[in-house]
């Protein structure tokens, strides 16, 4: 496995990429199968924000306007907070022409790889009117969040998605490798939280939180795999902690303590699945602070029910992993 993770970080991106070009001074999207002419100048990351937009609907986006501003979804809370941040960047640029660009803070981040999850689904015409409905909801934000999170890493990573029934007796998608010939099968669950990403209740004290995945964990145990290699991808949904030299963080440590109380699979007893992500995609409690790095640890039994045999597959999704919120130099 640390063969394939190293071997991860030198493969080259091989998801989809969007259509542009000029015409009659515009600029041409192509989105699956739809056309956008959009202003020249537009940056990416301004489209892909627009895309957001447009995607959820005109609709739903005046309701939302029209709601205060500690009662407005998320999006439209990030939303608000990437306009004054872009304010605050231009106001130190002396020329109003001037290509500008600044590191971004954990709800700027927050709302950039959410839409660039969904264009990145849209690409390759893989989000359901119902994923999207789920989007709107805020009683539904989080888990859908995760689970579109998911999607797009793999789909960046080489694989083609096709989802499953939406409801809690089966996964989320089958996730197939056209290089390896392979098809897995993926569960994404996130830890949700008091007082965070529309929970009720009151935040608490997040310094003295242990990951406490355990439940989620049985959870994913009882989805159905059709003999299909499967992967559970789990967040935790807490605070990143800043940049550290070595070590892990607090969160994987308390995973490991209580995954090594757990018996280990055996041939007789194998894993029900081949790996397990755990993964902290939490820029939402960075605010206007400075974004910092995603946080991600993995758990591959010795013994499982079914394993991807070309390592290809295994490369792929480290790749998916490892990168998560990070575009490559040039695609567009």
């Amino acid at each position: 496995m640390a063969e394939c993770q190293r071997l991860a970080k030198q493969r080259p991106y091989v998801g989809p990429v969007g259509i542009s070009a000029i015409y009659l001074g515009k600029r041409v999207r192509a989105v699956g199968r739809k056309y956008f002419t959009r202003p020249l100048d537009e940056t990416l990351d301004d489209f892909i924000i627009w895309h957001l937009r447009h995607t959820l609907g005109d609709d739903w986006f005046n309701s939302q306007r029209q709601l205060p501003s500690n009662k407005q979804h998320k999006i439209m809370q990030w939303g608000l907070a990437m306009s004054e941040e872009r304010k605050r960047v231009l106001a130190t640029v002396p020329e109003s022409s001037q290509v500008v660009g600044s590191h971004p803070t954990g709800d700027v981040q927050a709302l950039l790889t959410l839409a660039n999850d969904i264009y990145c689904l849209c690409l390759i015409d893989q989000l359901p009117e119902e994923i999207l409905d789920r989007v709107r909801d805020v009683r539904e934000f989080q888990g859908v969040r995760y689970e579109i999170a998911l999607a797009a890493s793999l789909v960046r990573a080489g694989f083609k998605i096709s989802w499953l029934v939406s409801n809690e007796t089966h996964a989320e998608f089958k996730a197939s490798l056209a290089e390896s010939g392979e098809t897995i099968i993926v569960e994404a669950k996130s830890r949700r939280r008091p007082g965070v990403l529309h929970e009720s209740g009151d935040c608490p004290d997040f310094s003295c939180l242990k990951a406490d995945i355990g439940k989620l964990y049985c959870r994913a145990l009882e989805k159905p795999t059709y003999g299909l290699p499967y992967l559970i991808g789990i967040d935790v949904n807490l605070p990143l902690a800043p940049e550290r030299a070595e070590g892990f963080a607090s969160w994987m440590e308390d995973v490991f303590e209580s995954m090594d109380r757990g018996p280990l699979p055996t041939q007789e007893k194998p894993a029900k699945e081949y790996f397990l992500a755990l993964t902290n995609f939490s820029w939402h409690y960075s605010g206007q602070q400075a974004a910092p790095a995603h946080e991600v640890t993995y758990l591959c039994p010795e013994w499982a029910s079914a394993v991807p045999v070309d390592k290809r597959t295994i490369i792929a999704q480290f790749q998916a992993f490892d990168c998560y919120g990070i575009r490559p130099e040039g695609v567009w």
